[in-house]
């Protein structure tokens, strides 16, 4: 087995992020994929996926009037998360996107 098939594919790294975002923040609703990137620095490989989610701490509850003035994605949150491509290892969170 090479080394490039033991990496994590990007549908992997996403799952890994989605997991890791709802450990942090459990509130977290209407999970989004935005965006996905894998950068490489020599022989490492980094996936950068970034989710969007709607953070509830209330019950939810019908939003329609506050919908029908603002645009949909007025209280969604970005973050994201830096894997690594190799091992699957989550090493960073951040505000995204970046």
């Amino acid at each position: 087995m090479t080394d490039e098939s033991k990496k994590i594919d990007a549908r992997q790294a996403a799952k890994i992020a989605k997991d890791e975002l709802l450990s942090l923040i459990p509130e977290a609703r209407e999970i989004l994929l935005e965006e996905v990137e894998m950068k490489r620095n020599g022989d490492e490989a980094i996936w950068c996926i970034t989710l969007s989610f709607v953070y509830q701490k209330e019950p939810d509850q019908p939003k329609i009037a506050t919908r029908l003035f603002m645009d949909i994605d007025d209280d969604r949150k970005y973050k994201t998360f830096s894997i690594d491509a190799r091992t699957g290892e989550v090493f960073a969170m951040k505000i995204g996107p970046l």
